[in-house]
């Protein structure tokens, strides 16, 4: 009795430690492979301190979605429109404001009671300014442009012609400019449909082009000049956005810090946001001025003053 005592004892102990005779040995499935976080420090573009200068500040609008372009500055000009809180509100459809350089002074909406939701895209001559508006009257969403120089607004879908979808608020978007004064915009035709629309702002006419699609999913994705570059010697890099010239790149860091990488002479900065967290960044036309927005402010820099 002792000796099936002692092999059944013996039993369970190599049962336990996972080993049983005339049996394989239990396979162990390994772990994830661990991988080191992406970082911003790179032996190629090293950080040194701050050489930029604060030329202004303004107060965006706020967003949980994305809305497109909150921002953008005019075609050869100082100048900046942006989405900023209406007197009711200050989350998602503000109202229109445009600031000025050198010194950006904040200046009354020029366009009071039109509530701008977003996705602002200047005319490459920039005589225009199309936006998505929505509009409080019937809850529909419509394209407009603005003509700063004649301080006149247009509305591309007025009444019910911006009912593009039943049942639906028709949400709209920018895709882009085209020569000669053409605008194309999304516009919802069903809970997953897409329709392009060409606007002829010349004629004042709008048609539908070409067939409908499928939701854009992308459809308010930020605008940004973007270019091929070595990821293995540049810094990991959130939002890159290069400047015209291809001189500069302002994006983010893993730690929500704004940057701008300085190409030819290989370093990078931060930039002072306050520690905000940033959510956009637009380069004017000189290559040197850069807006960016966070989510309670607009700082705008001058890139290279120091």
């Amino acid at each position: 009795m002792k000796n099936v005592c002692a092999f059944f004892c013996l039993v369970f102990f190599i049962t336990a430690c996972g080993v049983v005779p005339g049996l394989p040995a239990p396979v162990v499935e390994a772990g994830p492979t661990l991988t080191p976080l992406p970082t911003s420090t790179s032996r190629e573009f090293p950080t040194v301190a701050d050489r930029s200068c604060l030329l202004g500040r303004a107060e965006p609008l706020r967003v949980e979605q994305p809305q497109g372009d909150l921002m953008g500055w005019r075609p050869d000009s100082e100048e900046l429109a942006f989405v900023a809180p209406a007197a009711s509100s200050n989350w998602f459809a503000g109202t229109l404001k445009l600031v000025t350089g050198p010194d950006f002074p904040d200046s009354p909406s020029p366009l009071p009671n039109i509530r701008v939701f977003g996705d602002l895209a200047w005319s490459p001559d920039g005589a225009l300014l199309a936006f998505v508006a929505w509009r409080t009257s019937d809850g529909l969403y419509t394209v407009m442009t603005y003509s700063p120089a004649g301080g006149e607004a247009r509305d591309w879908f007025p009444g019910e012609s911006a009912r593009t979808e039943s049942g639906g608020s028709s949400s709209k978007a920018i895709l882009s400019w085209q020569a000669g004064r053409r605008l194309r915009v999304l516009s919802a035709c069903g809970p997953d449909c897409d329709q392009t629309y060409e606007i002829n702002v010349n004629e004042g006419v709008v048609t539908p082009f070409g067939e409908a699609t499928r939701l854009v999913r992308e459809r308010l994705d930020l605008r940004r000049h973007e270019v091929m570059f070595d990821e293995s010697t540049y810094p990991y890099m959130i939002q890159p956005n290069w400047s015209p010239d291809n001189s500069k790149v302002a994006y983010f860091d893993e730690d929500d810090r704004a940057m701008v990488l300085l190409v030819s002479e290989k370093q990078q900065y931060i930039l002072d946001t306050a520690l905000d967290t940033p959510r956009e960044t637009k380069w004017a036309y000189d290559n040197q001025t850069l807006a960016v927005r966070t989510d309670d402010r607009i700082y705008i820099f001058n890139t290279l003053c120091r």
